[in-house]
């Protein structure tokens, strides 16, 4: 009798074990299904769950990063590479006075690397400017140039990080600034700009 009793006591404790693991598997399965329905109607978001996830953001980013424009020596430039499409949705939208308007705004930091007050010809664009500015970006490797025609200087607000109004002259190589542009994007240089902003930062 002793012997049927522990071999009953080692049979339950087998089947408790197995028991014991079924509920594991079912509870991890539960919740496997809980998260795979969240992140299927976006609640969450777990990349695991969707293999393609990766591929199709690197896709999407090599298609965005296809759309930028090379770089560009003005602002009116890399207006005039915003693509194809959608500049000539703008202008159908001109054209049929369904428009009310189409701003462009910018805003990025750099160093400066040249500033030029004196009037002259962009020899790469053809184009006149009152002042030219060379802004480093980045490390330091790559640099921009930007025109300033006459009929854009009434609109440029030059100030310090403290607000006190300066004025091009305050402004040197090595010096940090911060430009704020908006620019209208149906009209052409030099009478795209709306407002432009440079801040010295101290």
């Amino acid at each position: 009798m002793e012997k049927f009793s522990v071999q009953d006591e080692g049979t339950k404790r087998r089947s408790g074990i197995k028991a014991l693991f079924v509920e594991i598997i079912v509870v991890i399965l539960l919740i496997g299904v809980i998260l795979y329905v969240m992140n299927y109607f976006e609640i969450i978001r777990l990349d695991f769950l969707s293999p393609q996830s990766d591929r199709q953001l690197n896709n999407q980013t090599q298609s965005e990063n296809s759309n930028i424009p090379e770089k560009s020596s003005t602002v009116n430039q890399v207006n005039t590479q915003l693509g194809g499409n959608f500049q000539n949705n703008l202008l159908t939208l001109q054209s049929n006075k369904a428009l009310h308007y189409s701003i462009s705004e910018t805003e990025f930091e750099g160093k400066i690397s040249l500033v030029d007050t004196k009037a002259g010809t962009s020899k790469n664009l053809n184009i006149p400017f009152k002042v030219h500015l060379k802004i480093s970006v980045g490390d330091g490797n790559d640099v921009i140039d930007i025109l300033y025609p006459e009929e854009a200087i009434p609109k440029i607000r030059l100030t310090d990080s403290k607000g006190k109004v300066i004025n091009f002259a305050d402004l040197t190589p090595g010096d940090m600034v911060t430009i704020k542009t908006r620019t209208e994007q149906l009209s052409r240089y030099p009478n795209n700009f709306i407002e432009v902003s440079i801040i010295k930062n101290l």
